[in-house]
């Protein structure tokens, strides 16, 4: 073999070298993109699993409370209904002064009480304060059992918030009340099961007030700009919005919606 026979033959096995070179490491490169891709969704659903299971802890005990309170106000008021007929009874018992219950003249000695004993409410005055919920915390939860799909309601649309909740959207009523309260996710997180929902399911809605349900009676899709689905309404509706396509990449150009009526019965 000649000498430039030599030399071209090396010049070919030194620029395959460096285009398999290349290849491997490249091979590598995606290979660890791919990896702190995964890694991160992994991250990002585990987080969002965990604020989830916090604040269903976080309502479930606000349900509690406010049931302990609910109970403790019907007792003390069926303590004062009590307290008021006991008292009506007393008067009444006194042959010397007409039955003129709570209303009498306190400085009359026979309506006096004893050392110690405080004047009886009247039914129905007795209140309990509860207390105020605090801006962390959810509002209530969405659930939709056929298609899998339940999430806490956090308050915003907030970066954050949807990353770890179902947001409730401002400007519509707060959840569980009248008119047209809305509600967004995202397509690939709490609102994926979005994308088999069909017209008739059922949704329920539970706020500290109690449980709401409602009947899914209509699915569209429509541009971001259209903000006519959220308008106030003097129905009882829930609206439930995301992004669409479902599996598009990248930011989705329209929207998903999900109209849903109160069911009355």
């Amino acid at each position: 073999m000649n000498p430039d026979t030599q030399s071209a033959a090396g010049a070919r096995r030194s620029v395959s070298g460096r285009r398999s070179s290349i290849l491997r490491w490249g091979q590598i490169f995606f290979l660890i993109i791919g990896v702190l891709a995964l890694s991160y969704y992994a991250y990002a659903m585990l987080e969002a699993k965990l604020y989830q299971a916090y604040q269903a802890r976080q309502f479930q005990r606000a349900q509690q409370v406010r049931s302990a309170e609910q109970l403790q106000q019907a007792q003390q008021s069926q303590k004062a209904e009590a307290d008021f007929r006991a008292a009506n009874a007393r008067v009444e018992s006194n042959a010397n002064l007409p039955a003129v219950g709570l209303l009498a003249d306190s400085s009359n000695a026979d309506l006096e009480l004893s050392p110690g004993e405080s004047a009886p409410e009247q039914p129905g005055t007795t209140a309990v304060q509860a207390s105020a919920p605090a801006i962390d915390f959810p509002l209530g939860r969405i659930e939709i059992h056929r298609i899998g799909l339940e999430g806490m309601i956090m308050e915003g649309l907030g970066e954050k918030t949807l990353r770890h909740a179902v947001g409730h959207i401002p400007g519509t009523p707060a959840p569980g009340q009248s008119g047209n309260v809305g509600l967004a996710a995202h397509r690939d997180t709490f609102f994926r099961p979005l994308r088999n929902v069909r017209r008739g399911d059922e949704i329920i809605l539970t706020t500290l007030d109690g449980v709401s349900r409602y009947r899914v009676d209509l699915l569209s899709v429509v541009e971001p700009e259209n903000v006519d689905v959220l308008k106030d309404t003097p129905d009882t509706i829930l609206t439930l919005v995301t992004c669409y396509p479902f599996n598009f990449i990248g930011p989705a150009p329209r929207r998903f919606i999900v109209r849903a009526r109160k069911i009355t019965n």
